[in-house]
Parts: C-alpha cells; sequence; structure tokens
C-alpha cells in the first residue's frame, strides 16, 4: 500500500509501449509521507482537490524512486494510471488498443471495469 510495486510498474509499462527512454507525465500528492520529486517541478491540483507536483519522468527515473508517484499519463494520453493512497490496485485508463494490451500482458491480474461497474473498498 502507498506505492505500488515495482516489478508490476515495470510490467505495465512495458505492456503499455513505454520504452525506457521515453518521457511520460506523472504526479505525486505533495502531503504523502516520503514523497520524492524534482526540485523545480509544476504544481497543480488534481481531483479530489489535492495539491501535486507533476512533472516528466522516465521508465528508469520512475522505478529508482522510493515511492512511486499515484498518476501516471501518456504525451498523446493514449493511456493513463491511477491509484488511491491506500489501494493496492493500479487503475488504467485508455484507448481499446492500450486495455488490450494490459489485458493480455504477461504477469499482471488485470480485469475489465467500465465506468458503470461498482469498484468497492480492498481493505475491510
Amino acid at each position: 500500500m502507498g506505492s505500488p510495486d515495482g516489478d508490476t510498474v515495470a510490467r505495465l509499462l512495458h505492456c503499455l509501449g513505454v520504452p525506457d527512454a521515453g518521457a511520460f507525465g506523472v504526479a505525486q500528492w505533495v502531503g504523502y509521507a516520503e514523497a520524492n520529486y524534482p526540485e523545480g517541478a509544476a504544481r497543480g491540483m488534481l481531483p479530489p482537490g489535492r495539491e501535486s507536483v507533476i512533472w516528466n519522468t522516465s521508465v528508469p527515473d520512475l522505478l529508482a524512486m522510493e515511492r512511486i508517484p499515484m498518476r501516471w499519463w501518456d504525451s498523446r494520453l493514449d493511456w493513463s494510471v491511477g491509484n488511491d493512497i491506500y489501494a493496492r490496485s493500479l487503475f488504467v485508463s485508455g484507448s481499446h488498443r492500450a486495455i488490450g494490451r494490459v489485458l493480455a500482458g504477461s504477469g499482471l491480474e488485470a480485469y475489465p471495469v467500465d465506468f458503470a461497474d461498482p469498484v468497492g473498498a480492498e481493505d475491510w
């Protein structure tokens, strides 16, 4: 909880077709303990009203972080990934092509979820 597993992140980004040298956007809530981000990174408010730090990174730089940011997205917005600070799951939104690659991805436990599907709390 609090930071997704690095192996899962690497597999997911591979399924999404992100090259190691490719840049993509990330955002981290500033109130998160042990959050680390580049000095001078942009700041903005992201739902649900959390001040966040926003910057571009690469796969190796993301995987080297002590706490992996909660949100990431493709510069073309072909996909985006998010998680809750208390959750274990990552939610991926994207084109049918991108989601198809995730569902077929090796080593990932992935389920299609529609906007109308209820998603409950992961902890009881």
